[in-house]
């Protein structure tokens, strides 16, 4: 499994009844999670939430009266602006620290004739732009896509928070799909890429839709047209149901058997800070590099 580092911004307190207790920075939040399906360890804990998602409510969510609408902290390395959504997100996804750190081994570790020289990196359905932001600390070049210009605004933020340049930085608020064709017809290459698809989602306009089911292998197939011929790799993680590691290691082979290479498939999974240390599996992710 791929074991979420630990790190001061962030912490799982307890899970349980389906739902999770997480800190994020100074603030406590209780949200839905499907595998939580055991009794929660600590019950005085829940007691002491900021922030509760619920369904039947304005919003989605119950806060306190001291609480803000949102708030600041550092994970990572990186600022983040953390706002409760009514989708049930806050702006960051923990789990994927472990493939930043991944990624960063890459980017430092390069043959000796590529040291110094810049990635150009692709962020597929980008959200709030953890990846995007780490790529530009690292110094490489970064176009960023989302459909929702929302979020996109958001990594701008965050790139603000954390005293990021985004001169190397590219934000693209469309369609994947319809993105991606356009890179094809313009012939541009990409080094590295990094995906993170929703089970289902709407483009930047009504009329495109995503399915993973239907959409997610033409999408990965089509991005070997969009690959440089000696690429690092690409991330992709997940986390719709009834999909496992190996499906998305078996989505990534043909690139191996272009372009030689390694992959590696598994959970993510965060651990509990409580005394019996439970994992909790928060979703899929297969690395594909050659370095």
């Amino acid at each position: 499994m791929f074991k979420t580092p630990k790190d001061n911004g962030y912490e799982l307190l307890d899970s349980g009844n389906s739902m999770k207790l997480e800190r994020f920075g100074d603030y406590i939040l209780v949200r839905p999670e499907p595998e939580a399906l055991w009794m929660p360890s600590n019950t005085e804990l829940w007691d002491k939430a900021n922030y509760i998602y619920n369904k039947l409510v304005k919003n989605n969510w119950q806060k306190d009266r001291n609480s803000p609408e949102k708030w600041t902290t550092t994970y990572g390395g990186m600022d983040f602006l953390i706002k409760p959504t009514a989708f049930k997100h806050t702006g960051l996804f923990p789990e994927q620290l472990s493939n930043w750190q991944y990624f960063e081994k890459i980017s430092k570790n390069l043959p000796a004739g590529k040291q110094g020289k810049k990635l150009k990196v692709l962020n597929l359905f980008g959200y709030t732009g953890g990846f995007s932001m780490l790529a530009l600390k690292l110094g490489h070049d970064v176009v960023h896509v989302d459909s929702s210009q929302g979020v996109n605004d958001w990594l701008n933020q965050n790139c603000k928070l954390s005293n990021i340049d985004t001169k190397n930085l590219k934000t693209i608020t469309d369609d994947v799909n319809a993105f991606i064709r356009r890179l094809v017809k313009r012939g541009e290459k990409f080094d590295f890429i990094v995906l993170d698809p929703p089970a289902f989602g709407h483009g930047s306009k009504t009329s495109e839709l995503w399915k993973i089911e239907e959409d997610l292998s033409n999408l990965i197939e089509t991005l070997g047209l969009v690959l440089n011929d000696k690429p690092a790799g690409i991330i992709i993680s997940g986390y719709a149901a009834g999909y496992s590691p190996e499906t998305y290691k078996n989505l990534l082979l043909p690139f191996v058997n272009v372009f030689g290479g390694t992959i590696e498939a598994d959970v993510m999974t965060i651990e509990e800070s409580g005394k019996n240390g439970r994992m909790l599996t928060v979703g899929i992710t297969a690395r594909w590099s050659t370095k």
